[in-house]
């Protein structure tokens, strides 16, 4: 995580950086978040991947990841129409999606 934080910083400082490259830093990070169950940082990270580069996937997932972790089903519900509108039909995110309904519609 640490080493994520370094490099998005340097890239906050540099004017041409590509944002693809900074979505991916904080893609990546957020990953490293949820495996250390941060899921709320998991959860900024992946927003803000998201906001730098809407037509990726991986923000969207990320987002998605981080509000199942944080109980929050419906609102994970909603990154993953956002995955899906990225990449229309995938199975995973399909997948996803309807794990996402069942769990709130059981709360």
């Amino acid at each position: 995580v640490t080493a994520y934080t370094r490099c998005i910083a340097r890239c906050a400082d540099e004017d041409d950086v590509d944002p693809q490259t900074v979505a991916a830093l904080f893609s990546n990070r957020a990953a490293a978040c949820m495996a250390l169950s941060a899921f709320g940082d998991a959860l900024r990270d992946g927003c803000a991947a998201a906001a730098l580069k809407p037509d990726w996937v991986k923000g969207h997932v990320r987002v998605a990841l981080a509000l199942r972790a944080l109980n929050l089903p419906r609102e994970a519900i909603s990154a993953y129409h956002g995955a899906l509108r990225c990449k229309p039909g995938d199975a995973d995110l399909n997948l996803g999606l309807c794990d996402a309904v069942q769990e709130a519609s059981s709360k």
